[in-house]
């Protein structure tokens, strides 16, 4: 099923316009996102006392390393640009998270 998936996929060339607009929207918001996640995270990593949450907030940082990479190639792989303007939207949106949870 696999090797069928993998020989069925739209090359880069083949994507209509509008569909390689709406997909490159779409994976350049949950990049954003990411980008937000992952500064907040890490900020609940060095702040918990607790060795346990400690260790379950750096789980969750990895999965969320691991969906960022996966983003970004699925983006390179479309032959789609990742937007610099969302990461940036999305590391402020973090940092406005992380000021909303110490308040």
């Amino acid at each position: 099923m696999a090797g069928r998936r993998a020989r069925n996929h739209c090359s880069k060339d083949k994507i209509p316009n509008t569909m390689k607009t709406n997909l490159e929207r779409y994976l350049n918001d949950h990049l954003a996102g990411a980008s937000g996640a992952l500064l907040m995270i890490q900020d609940l990593v060095e702040s918990q006392e607790s060795s346990e949450a400690r260790d379950h907030f750096i789980k969750l940082k990895g999965e969320v390393e691991s969906d960022k990479t996966l983003l970004e190639k699925l983006l390179e792989s479309a032959g789609l640009e990742p937007s610099g303007t969302l990461k940036v939207a999305g590391k402020v949106a973090g940092r406005i998270g992380m000021w909303k949870m110490k308040w």
